[in-house]
């Protein structure tokens, strides 16, 4: 802002300056003109003295008076020297005014030298901020295809989590009901082992009371009564045992599947 204020300020002077110089480039012309019109006085005064030279000549050939044409010298000679004092004051004064202008056009030329200079430098800074600009606007595009097509790739990477996530959920659904069912299924089998291994210890104990009750019947009077009272023991031993503290009940237990803890034991 501070360079651009100086340069308008520049432009400002270097404009003055040039109109002050039309204007004495003017004064200069009329001073010429008048420079002229003095010569052409000065020339048709020597023209007159040259006349008056030539008609004094003829009168001293003629006898004519010496007094009347001295007399018409001296008036002629102090016109020429008025005019040509004049004449030369007015010179005097236009080549002063003329090395003035010289001088100041010599000053206004160095400056207007300099303000080119100044105006080539900018010129060229002007030109690489340009060139500088087109490679940041290409680079800005390329930036943009990049960004374009990383969003492109970014929403399709979405789409793929999105259809992946829903499958997913689809997925734990599905194991999570398989899960229900094995768990289901597990206790089911449990339970089917449990009563198996009270029929088993059943029909042991029925067995052992056969066994029991086929030695006491075929042995004395008084052993087959110890031995039903034993057997009615063990008999009633056995069936107040639980189905787990039977030597062949199933130890398996079942198992309880939830969304989070899928698969462990029912305790």
């Amino acid at each position: 802002m501070l360079r651009q204020g100086t340069s308008t300020t520049g432009k400002l002077t270097i404009a003055k300056q040039v109109a002050d110089m039309k204007e004495q480039t003017e004064y200069m012309k009329s001073y010429r003109q008048a420079l002229g019109s003095a010569l052409n006085e000065v020339q048709a005064l020597k023209s007159e003295l040259g006349r008056q030279k030539s008609i004094s000549k003829k009168s001293l050939v003629s006898d004519v008076s010496k007094t009347t044409i001295g007399e018409k010298n001296s008036h002629v000679v102090a016109e020429m020297t008025q005019v040509t004092v004049s004449a030369s004051s007015t010179l005097d004064r236009i080549k002063a005014k003329v090395e003035y202008k010289s001088k100041m056009y010599s000053t206004l030329t160095g400056q207007l030298r300099a303000f080119a200079k100044a105006l080539t430098r900018r010129d060229k800074k002007l030109a690489e901020k340009i060139e500088l600009n087109k490679e940041l606007n290409a680079r800005v595009r390329e930036l943009e295809s990049a960004r374009m097509t990383t969003d492109n790739e970014l929403a399709i990477c979405r789409n793929r989590l999105m259809q992946s996530e829903k499958l997913l959920i689809t997925r734990e659904r599905e194991i999570f009901y398989q899960g229900k069912e094995i768990s289901r299924l597990d206790r089911y089998v449990w339970e089917l082992s449990g009563r198996l291994g009270q029929l088993e210890s059943q029909i042991d104990q029925y067995k052992h009371f056969d066994r029991n009750w086929n030695v006491s019947a075929q042995g004395s009077y008084a052993r087959p009564a110890v031995a039903s009272a034993e057997t009615a023991e063990q008999y009633s031993m056995h069936r107040s045992m639980p189905a787990a503290a039977s030597p062949r009940s199933n130890t398996h237990r079942p198992h309880s599947y939830t969304r989070n803890n899928r698969y462990h034991a029912n305790t």
